[in-house]
């Protein structure tokens, strides 16, 4: 009995000190991937993302996300300079319940709020902005549930149950909130001749846990506690096909998306996580249709693939707003020693996101999308919504 208590106990440690949760959209959960991402798109951006991971296992993980965030116009008079004040909170909530088919069940929440109170859209050329976040602060907290944890000094010879224990609660130390700074970086560029104005390209850099709080089971203060700096690169391109939309093609756009994250601590690489792929939007519908492969590698392992994940998403306008929602299936491919799925089942994720446009046109334009109004790219994707009336 006494194995089946301590094996949780150290399966939870390190989870709280491992690495962050991981969302297998990562264009859909924008702030949570880079700061710089609050109001991108313009507007008001509400998500609602939610993850269900490894249904087949012992171990569950359910993951819950909400961002929120807008925007406010600068300079709207200024005809050479163009700049908005971006901002947006994030909230996460991370479940993991252990064993809870023999009775010892551990029920571990992990609350995690960001503010991003300050991003910077600076339109540097006609074509072309930047967007900083440099300073964003984060407080987490870790909640144990343990009455219904059953030790060995509970049972008898005969399996009856006594009300004692020797489990020291007091040794579980983050039920108060942790916090830590996080900052990033995201360069647009869109087409400038009338070949290729549909087209958009971006580029940007974030780096999490720059303070690297200590978080572990019993408080342990050494360096080997601490979380690992999360450093994370990405891009997207965004194209028609053909370049000259007015021909309404099958297939309008296309977009191909990568993401590279490192965990670093004390210098060293301890895994890394890259996911390439893309999505196309179906002409004359609602849909948007894709996949990713996600590609894992640790200090022991070569580059492995984890997993294949189809994507499908299903857009509504309604007036000036956009309503989309999205739904992915994580399949695990893994090949090397690591969990298949055989024994870890499946991982489902579904999103529900909000486009509010208010207001004078000066927050319908973006780096996303430059001049709404005007724009082929966000035109298309307003115009094969759906109408919700």
């Amino acid at each position: 009995m006494k194995i089946k208590i301590i094996i949780p106990l150290i399966f939870i440690s390190n989870i709280i000190h491992g690495q962050d949760p991981s969302f297998s959209q990562f264009d859909l959960n924008m702030m949570y991937t880079n700061p710089a991402y609050a109001s991108y798109e313009g507007g008001t951006r509400i998500l609602l993302h939610s993850r269900n991971q490894w249904n087949r296992i012992n171990e569950n993980f359910n993951n819950s996300l909400l961002e929120l965030s807008s925007r406010m116009v600068l300079n709207r008079n200024n005809r050479k300079l163009k700049s908005s004040w971006c901002y947006g909170i994030n909230i996460l909530s991370e479940d993991l319940e252990a064993f809870p088919e023999i009775g010892n069940s551990v029920f571990l929440n992990k609350q995690e709020i960001t503010l991003m109170p300050f991003t910077l859209e600076l339109k540097i050329s006609n074509n072309s902005y930047i967007s900083a976040a440099p300073l964003n602060v984060s407080f987490r907290k870790y909640d144990l549930i343990w009455d219904d944890m059953l030790f060995s000094d509970m049972l008898d010879d005969y399996g009856n149950i006594f009300n004692t224990t020797s489990f020291n609660p007091d040794l579980f130390v983050h039920e108060n909130w942790i916090g830590d700074l996080s900052y990033g970086f995201i360069y647009t560029m869109h087409g400038k001749y009338s070949n290729n104005q549909s087209n958009r390209f971006n580029i940007g850099f974030a780096s999490h846990h720059a303070l690297q709080p200590i978080e572990s089971f019993s408080n342990n203060n050494t360096n080997s506690s601490k979380i690992p700096i999360r450093l994370t690169i990405h891009s997207e391109f965004y194209s028609a096909i053909p370049l000259n939309i007015s021909t309404r093609p099958f297939i309008p756009f296309y977009r191909t998306l990568i993401k590279h994250e490192r965990y670093i601590k004390d210098g060293n690489m301890l895994m890394s996580k890259t996911e390439i792929g893309g999505t196309m939007f179906i002409n004359n519908t609602p849909l948007e249709i894709g996949s990713l492969f996600r590609i894992n590698k640790n200090t022991q392992d070569k580059n492995t693939f984890q997993s294949w994940i189809p994507i499908i998403r299903y857009r509504i306008s309604q007036g000036k707003h956009l309503y989309a929602i999205s739904y992915s299936y994580d399949l695990n491919i893994a090949t090397n020693n690591s969990i298949k799925l055989v024994d870890s089942g499946t991982t489902h994720e579904i999103g529900f996101i909000m486009h509010l446009f208010s207001g004078r046109g000066g927050n319908r334009e973006c780096a996303a999308f430059k001049q709404m109004d005007n724009n082929p790219l966000y035109q298309n994707i307003v115009r094969n919504s759906r109408s919700k009336k």
